[in-house]
């Protein structure tokens, strides 16, 4: 029952800060005039309310959930740090176009230190190897998120049910990894979101919410391979 207070208040919270967003964000200068899907001018970069969103979330937790310190992967502070210059950037990026050079450049960095979080020790590879491999394998499911985001509402979709998926998996075999207890709370943000995209759109995801997305998406995969790993 307590779960289900959680998400009635974050989807609350959600709504409005979202509506706080829409009328700002055209003054700060988050807006699309692609005229993508028939829309001249729409509000984009949501995924600076994501990322808003997921700090309240994990900082709410941190100081008043007990034991939930204890779920943390290892040196989370650096991959949360890692996330929050990539969204800052992206989000930049949505303002006004950054080399993409630069940018991969700050993507293999931070996710180079982001890779810590992951208990890669268990891959049966030379740790240099392991590291490289999980680098490649997470900076290209950041990117190939991000590519997604050019299809109207295709990528918030597809993250629910990735998320839902996850979600029922933790359920069923008890996998013990935090993405599965983190993802439950940004469902209510995606929920959102996918109204207030449907036609005719009145916000897009930008590149601050598909790297974002991306760069949790990488971060799922790799738990799972190595919870697998842990399993066998």
């Amino acid at each position: 029952m307590q779960n289900y207070g959680y998400f009635i208040i974050l989807l609350v919270s959600n709504i409005i800060f979202f509506n706080f967003f829409l009328k700002k964000a055209e003054k700060i200068g988050f807006v699309d005039k692609s005229n993508k899907f028939g829309n001249p001018i729409t509000v984009t970069s949501a995924g600076v309310i994501i990322y808003f969103n997921l700090l309240i979330v994990f900082f709410v937790n941190f100081f008043f959930k007990e034991g939930f310190n204890n779920n943390l992967p290892n040196n989370f502070l650096f991959t949360l740090i890692a996330l929050s210059i990539l969204v800052f950037i992206s989000a930049l990026d949505d303002l006004k176009p950054i080399d993409p050079k630069i940018r991969l450049i700050f993507q293999l960095i931070c996710i180079y230190f982001s890779v810590t979080s992951i208990p890669i020790y268990e891959i049966n590879l030379p740790i240099k190897i392991s590291i490289f491999i999980c680098l490649c394998i997470w900076v290209y499911i950041l990117n190939i998120t991000n590519f997604t985001d050019g299809s109207d509402g295709f990528l918030a979709v597809n993250t629910i049910i990735v998320f839902l998926n996850l979600i029922i998996l933790d359920f069923l075999f008890n996998l013990n990894i935090f993405s599965a207890k983190l993802t439950p709370y940004l469902l209510p943000s995606l929920i959102i979101f996918c109204f207030l995209n449907k036609p005719h759109a009145k916000i897009y995801m930008g590149d601050s919410g598909s790297i974002l997305i991306g760069f949790i998406n990488g971060f799922i995969f790799l738990e799972l391979m190595t919870a697998e790993m842990l399993n066998v």
